[in-house]
């Protein structure tokens, strides 16, 4: 598979037998997996992003909706690339521009393009981004049971000791010009 020709397996595996930690974080791991495996998190695909030419990210219902089989791993690749331990999901934290949609501007989808495109994003195969990775409202009954078994393992792909690579957006994009006299943004200098 395309997930598994990037994502090497270390030369040195981590065993539950190294320390008496490892078990308990093992078991943070399945927890994390399952939610993968079960399609609750979905992780796009980082050579669709790599390779569009988006002006914004959609919502996930809206990239679902695209039934283009690139968008998203599949949950198999997702699992197979979250054991494989070589840290090849990327989890992207940020702070959102509005209430109703995190990238307004395209900023943070630019920055990310240019973190994929970097040798240091290279080996990344998946993304999580809360916005197209996890139900947005409005819901269905069936996407709200999946948004609650996605977030309860939501902070473990911040947490993964052995599968996920954090990538932090460390600045705030500039305020949408729909957002004149709404608010203010201040930032230190």
């Amino acid at each position: 598979s395309p997930v598994a020709a990037v994502c090497e397996a270390p030369t040195t595996l981590v065993l539950p037998s190294d320390h008496q930690a490892v078990p308990l974080l093992m078991e943070i791991e399945d927890n994390l997996a399952t939610a993968l495996a079960s399609g609750a998190i979905k992780l796009i695909r980082a050579d669709y992003l790599r390779r569009s030419s988006l002006a914004h990210l959609a919502c996930r219902q809206a990239l679902e909706k695209e039934k283009r089989v690139e968008v998203f791993l599949s949950p198999e690749e997702a699992v197979d690339a979250f054991r494989s331990n070589s840290r090849c999901i990327a989890a992207f934290t940020y702070g959102w521009v509005t209430r109703d949609h995190p990238d307004v501007t395209g900023d943070y989808l630019d920055a990310m393009r240019g973190y994929l495109a970097h040798s240091l994003g290279a080996h990344v195969v998946g993304l999580f981004w809360d916005f197209a990775s996890l139900p947005q409202p409005p819901r269905t009954e069936a996407e709200e049971m999946l948004l609650a078994t996605g977030m309860s393992a939501m902070a473990y792909l911040y947490a993964s000791p052995f599968g996920t690579t954090v990538v932090r957006h460390r600045t705030i994009p500039k305020r949408p010009p729909e957002l004149d006299g709404e608010m203010i943004v201040f930032v230190e200098g």
